[in-house]
């Protein structure tokens, strides 16, 4: 499926766009010509041309239009109405903006351990603003590591890749055409909802990237050569992973577009994809389970906030320590709430009564709009 995207995110994923069409209609020069993308020499001869005779005896540019009706006419300022005159890429800087602006993070922490926090603005009822933590995450020691070495060789060995190359490989790239087959997700008919998507995985892997960095925990092949994954292993850090917490966060926006509860049909199976993404990353051999809970609970968090500055909501604290073993089974990370994981915990909770940018607030609306309609009722 091809996306409409406007953001660079994970590793291969899409970049921000710059024209919306492209190429040309029964050899018309079209509209991405003129926007100097294709450097067409003749195009702009023949405009200037074409220009210089139809203006003929003009000396001055007249000023036909005003804005609005008072003041100097101008565009009224912050307006968000204005934001359909952008293009795709320009709203994504803005959205970027508005949500890197209000985040801060930190490591090492005060405590003086191995751990990193995401912090972010949280507009409390009477107008403050208060900086609360959104994502602590203290890194597993190298025991635990190793023991998860166990388990990643111990499901090649037992041959757990084989039936899933397909979806490993492909699953390299973005992963929108899975979300697709559950929600006919169509680029023609769902472009606001594509480019709100874009948002959230440009938010979530800023964070994911800033995290991997600060943790530097090693990839699994990095603890034995006798691994051999079966993939390229990414040039970064292991945990947390970002294919998890990309294939979470657009599960939890979608579910939220949908108005969908947590035992819906519907939500449901946007939980188990997630999952399956994460955890082909963990049988192709390049993440350790420990990395998809990780992963999973950084998308999670990282939506609940995302989702708040869209359209109000709760948000929480949480907290990611892994201080013995961990071997989770396929069911305990896809099915069980984000809390009954080992080392995930909520520390607090915060309120937004409303959206915290309007520019968010738009973004959202056009995407639910598109929706409308849609029998997603179980």
């Amino acid at each position: 499926m091809t996306t409409l995207s406007t953001h660079s995110t994970h590793s291969t994923h899409s970049t921000h766009s710059t024209h919306g069409g492209g190429g040309s209609y029964d050899g018309t020069p079209s509209l991405n010509d003129y926007s100097g993308a294709t450097g067409d020499v003749l195009l702009a001869e023949a405009l200037s041309g074409t220009r210089a005779e139809i203006r003929r005896n003009v000396s001055v540019a007249t000023a036909v239009r005003d804005w609005t009706t008072t003041g100097d006419r101008l565009p009224p300022l912050e307006d968000p109405a204005t934001l359909v005159q952008c293009g795709a890429n320009v709203r994504g800087y803005l959205c970027e903006f508005e949500l890197i602006s209000r985040s801060w993070f930190r490591c090492p922490s005060e405590d003086g351990g191995d751990v990193a926090e995401l912090s972010f603005t949280h507009e409390q009822a009477k107008g403050s603003l208060a900086m609360e933590p959104l994502l602590t995450m203290r890194r597993p020691s190298k025991a635990i590591f190793e023991r998860q070495l166990e388990i990643v060789a111990l499901r090649q060995a037992e041959g757990d890749v084989d039936p899933r190359r397909a979806e490993v490989i492909v699953q390299a790239l973005p992963h929108l055409a899975f979300f697709s087959t559950i929600l006919n997700l169509q680029p023609s008919r769902h472009r606001a909802t594509l480019e709100l998507i874009d948002v959230a995985l440009q938010f979530v892997m800023l964070a994911v990237m800033r995290f991997k960095y600060a943790l530097a925990c090693p990839r699994p092949v990095e603890y034995s050569p006798e691994l051999q994954p079966m993939l390229l292993t990414p040039a970064h850090p292991s945990l947390p992973m970002g294919h998890a917490a990309e294939a979470y966060m657009m599960a939890a926006v979608f579910q939220r577009l949908l108005n969908q509860s947590d035992t819906s049909v519907t939500a449901v199976q946007l939980r188990r994809l997630a999952h399956r993404i994460g955890d082909n990353r963990v049988v192709s051999g390049v993440h350790f389970p420990i990395d998809l809970i990780a992963g999973r609970l950084a998308g999670e968090a990282v939506a609940e906030c995302f989702l708040a500055q869209c359209c109000g909501g709760d948000w929480s604290h949480w907290e990611f320590n892994v201080s013995k073993p961990v071997v989770p089974t396929s069911q305990s990370v896809a099915g069980a709430e984000l809390a009954a994981l080992d080392g995930c915990k909520r520390v607090a909770s915060f309120h937004q009564d409303r959206p915290s940018s309007p520019i968010l607030a738009w973004m959202w609306s056009r995407a639910q709009a598109e929706w409308a309609g849609t029998n997603f009722s179980r």
